[in-house]
C-alpha cells in the first residue's frame, strides 16, 4: 500500500494519456515507441495549502447553502461551476496535452479506435506497464531463489538435457517453469516453444496449446499426414525449424500415442533422426492429477509412450511442499494422491464437512467439476448484491483470424461484470502482497485521480469506514445527475471534516471522465490491503512476437466459485468443495490439494470409493524413487 500511496499523479497521467499504446510481453526484444508525456510538476505552495484545508482544493459555486437543489423529478441537482482549483497537480492533470505528436502504435485494429462504449459498458484502457514480475529476470537471481532440488532441474535443463520433472501439488513446479522460461528465452529467443495440454493450462504459463504450437490441428491422421500438413503451412514449417527447446506443461493430460506421433513428425519435418528431431524436450506435471482426455477411454500416459525413454534422459522429483505447511493435511492429501484412503483418513476428511465463518466477510471459493455450475453459482451470488453492475469489455488483439480460438482459453474474462461487495480473485501477480490467487472484495469504483486524492485524506482503515461516502462519490464520476433522494438525504447527514472531504471529491468527480476502476480489499497475511486495480495484458506465447494473441482486461474474476480444471495450479486459502458430482480420475486430488490449511477447508460428501488412481501411475512413481 505504501508504494501506491507514493505513486504520483504524474505517473498516472503518463500511463493514461490519450495515445493508445499496447505493450508487448515481458520477453519481447522489440521496443515500443511511446508518446512523450508532459512533465507535471506540483506547485509546492498549492499542495501545502490543499493539505492544510481540503476546502481550498476546490472552490465551488453551489445552488444552495447545502450544496443541493431539488429538481421536480425528485433527484438532486448537483451540477457545479468549477471556479478555481487550489490543487495545482490536479488542475494541470485534467488538461489534455496536445504538444507532442502521436507516436506509432505497436498494434492497431479497428477495435482499438475507442475504449469506451455508452452507458455502463467500459473497455479497459491499455497501460504501459505489466502487473506481473518480469519473466525476464536474470538467470543468476532466479537460481538463488530456488531450493536444491529445483536448482537441480534448472542445471539439467540449462545444460541441454531433456528432462521430466514432477512432484505433488504445491511443490513449486510452476515456479521452476517460470524460471526456465526466463532463462531459456534469453538464451534461445524464438527457438523456445512453451506449450501445455489445454488452453487454460497454456494461458497460465503464457504459452499456447501443444496442438497450436506444433501446427497439427486435432492431431488425427498418420505421421505422414501431419508432416505434410506442417510442410504446406509456411508458419508451422518455420516454427519447427526454429525450435531448439520445447517446454510441455501439464504433461499428464497428453496422450502417449500423440507423444510418439509428435516425436516421429519432428524427425521427418526437421530432417534430423535424433530423438524429437534434435529438439530438447522439457516436460512438467504430475501424473496423479488429471489424466489424458480420450473418447474411447483407452488413452495411455506419456511415460507409456514407446519413445519416452529415448527422448527423456533425466527424471527429477520435487519433494518439498510449499503450498501446505499443515503436516496433517499434507499426509491426508498424500493418501488421496496415492489412492490409499483408509478409515482414519476418511474420518479426517468427513470432519471437514462444516461451515467456516470469517469475520472479514470474505467467504470460501467453491470448486465445481463443470463450467456451467461455476457460472450459475457466480451469477446467482452477483445478482443478490444491491447496486449497479459495472461491466468491463476486454480489448483483444488477434494478429490472424486463425488464432482467434486461443481467446477462449484466457483466464481473464471477455466481459467482466462486477458490483460493490463482489468477491473476486486476482489472476496475475500485482505486487509481493497481491499475487495470482489472492482473494478480496470490491469496495468501490473510482478513477485513478480520485483514488490518489482519497489517499491524501484517509488511511486504509478510514477508507473502509467511509465506503458509503466513496460510493456516493463514485456515482457522480462524469455524471451530474446521479443522486437519488436517498443519496441526497445521506449527504445532508454528513458533517464536519467528512463532509468537507466528500465535497472536494464530489467536485472532482463531476469533471472526471477517466475510467472507473475497481478498488479491492484483498486479504493478505498482514490483514486487509486496498488496491486500485488497473487493466493488464494477458498473452499467449508464440515463437514470433508478431503472432502473440493479447487480451487487455482487469486481472480479476468472480471468486465465489471456480472450476476444478481452472483451479489447477492455484493456491486457494479459503476453500469449499462438494465431491458429490466428481466424475473424473484425479479430480478429487486436484480439488483438495488447492487448499493451504485444513482449518479453512470445507469438504462435503467425501467418499473414499470415488478416490481412483491408475495402478500404472503408482508403479511409474515407484520407479522414480527406487
Amino acid at each position: 500500500m505504501k508504494a501506491s500511496r507514493q505513486s504520483s499523479l504524474q505517473d498516472f497521467f503518463r500511463k493514461s494519456a490519450k495515445t493508445e499504446v499496447i505493450t508487448l510481453d515481458d520477453d519481447t526484444d522489440e521496443d515500443v515507441p511511446v508518446k512523450p508525456k508532459p512533465s507535471l510538476k506540483p506547485d509546492p505552495a498549492a499542495t501545502r495549502a490543499s493539505r492544510r484545508d481540503p476546502r481550498t482544493s476546490s472552490i465551488l459555486s453551489y445552488g444552495s447553502a447545502s450544496g443541493f437543489e431539488e429538481d421536480d423529478d425528485g433527484f438532486a441537482d448537483t451540477s457545479v461551476e468549477l471556479v478555481t482549483c487550489g490543487d495545482a497537480v490536479l488542475q494541470k492533470a485534467l488538461q489534455t496535452s496536445t504538444d507532442a505528436p502521436p507516436a506509432p502504435v505497436k498494434r492497431t485494429s479497428s477495435a482499438m479506435d475507442s475504449w469506451f462504449t455508452p452507458v455502463a459498458k467500459r473497455r479497459p484502457k491499455p497501460v504501459v506497464r505489466s502487473g506481473s514480475p518480469p519473466l525476464a529476470a536474470s538467470a543468476a537471481s532466479a537460481m538463488t531463489s530456488l531450493t536444491p532440488e529445483q536448482h537441480q532441474v534448472m542445471q539439467a535443463v540449462l545444460s541441454g538435457v531433456s528432462v521430466f520433472y514432477t512432484g505433488s501439488a504445491g511443490t513449486g513446479k510452476s515456479v521452476v517453469l517460470r524460471h526456465l522460461v526466463s532463462s531459456l528465452r534469453s538464451k534461445f529467443g524464438e527457438g523456445l516453444g512453451v506449450c501445455a495440454s489445454t488452453g487454460m493450462a497454456a494461458c497460465n504459463i503464457g504459452g499456447m496449446t501443444l496442438h497450436k504450437l506444433f501446427g497439427i490441428g486435432t492431431g488425427s491422421g498418420s505421421v505422414g499426414d501431419l508432416a505434410n500438413r506442417i510442410q504446406k503451412n509456411r508458419f508451422s514449417r518455420l516454427t519447427w525449424q526454429k525450435l531448439r527447446v520445447v517446454i510441455i506443461d501439464e504433461i499428464s493430460m497428453i496422450d502417449g500415442d500423440l507423444f510418439d506421433k509428435l516425436e516421429a513428425v519432428a524427425r521427418v519435418v526437421r530432417g534430423n533422426n535424433r530423438p524429437f528431431g534434435g529438439i530438447q524436450v522439457v516436460c512438467s506435471g504430475d501424473f496423479f492429477q488429471l489424466p489424458p482426455v480420450s473418447k474411447d477411454k483407452r488413452a495411455k500416459f506419456c511415460f507409456q509412450a514407446e519413445t519416452w525413454p529415448q527422448v527423456i534422459k533425466q527424471k527429477i522429483v520435487l519433494r518439498k511442499i510449499w503450498r501446505q505447511r499443515d503436516s496433517e493435511l499434507i499426509e491426508m492429501l498424500n493418501t488421496v494422491r496415492m489412492g490409499r484412503v483408509d478409515a482414519t483418513t476418511t474420518r479426517k476428511f468427513t470432519s471437514l464437512a462444516r461451515r467456516v465463518v470469517y469475520d472479514d466477510g470474505i467467504g470460501p471459493t467453491e470448486l465445481f467439476p463443470t463450467r456451467q455450475e461455476v457460472h450459475r453459482a457466480n451469477q446467482a451470488r452477483l445478482a443478490q448484491l444491491p447496486g449497479d453492475v459495472e461491466e468491463y469489455v476486454a480489448q483483444d488483439y488477434v494478429p490472424h483470424p486463425s488464432l482467434a480460438g486461443q481467446l477462449e482459453h484466457f483466464m481473464a474474462e471477455k466481459v467482466l461484470r462486477l458490483k460493490p461487495d463482489a468477491q473476486v480473485m486476482c489472476i496475475k501477480n500485482i505486487s509481493d502482497e497481491i499475487v495470482n490467487g489472492s482473494v478480496g472484495t470490491v469496495v468501490v469504483f473510482l478513477t485513478a485521480p480520485l483514488w490518489h486524492k482519497v489517499l491524501e485524506y484517509w488511511s486504509e482503515d478510514d477508507i473502509m469506514s467511509h465506503q458509503k461516502e466513496l460510493r456516493l462519490v463514485s456515482k457522480r464520476i462524469g455524471d451530474k445527475h446521479r443522486f437519488s433522494p436517498q443519496d441526497t438525504e445521506y449527504y445532508h447527514l454528513l458533517s464536519g471534516e467528512t463532509k468537507r472531504i466528500v465535497d472536494v471529491l464530489l467536485s472532482l468527480a463531476v469533471v472526471d471522465s477517466n475510467e472507473r476502476m475497481p478498488v479491492v480489499a484483498f486479504r493478505t497475511p498482514r490483514g486487509s490491503s486496498l488496491h486500485l486495480i488497473e487493466p493488464l495484458e494477458f498473452t499467449v506465447d508464440s515463437t514470433s512476437n508478431a503472432n502473440k494473441v493479447v487480451r487487455t482486461q482487469y486481472p480479476l474474476i468472480l471468486a465465489w466459485a471456480m472450476s476444478i480444471h481452472k483451479s489447477q495450479g492455484q493456491s486457494i486459502e479459503r476453500l469449499r468443495i462438494d465431491l458429490h458430482k466428481i466424475f473424473e480420475m484425479g479430480q478429487i486430488y486436484v480439488a483438495l490439494s488447492r487448499a493451504t490449511n485444513k482449518d479453512t477447508l470445507e469438504v462435503l460428501n467425501f467418499d473414499a470409493r470415488k478416490v481412483k488412481v491408475s495402478p500404472e501411475v503408482i508403479d511409474f512413481y515407484k520407479s522414480l524413487t527406487a
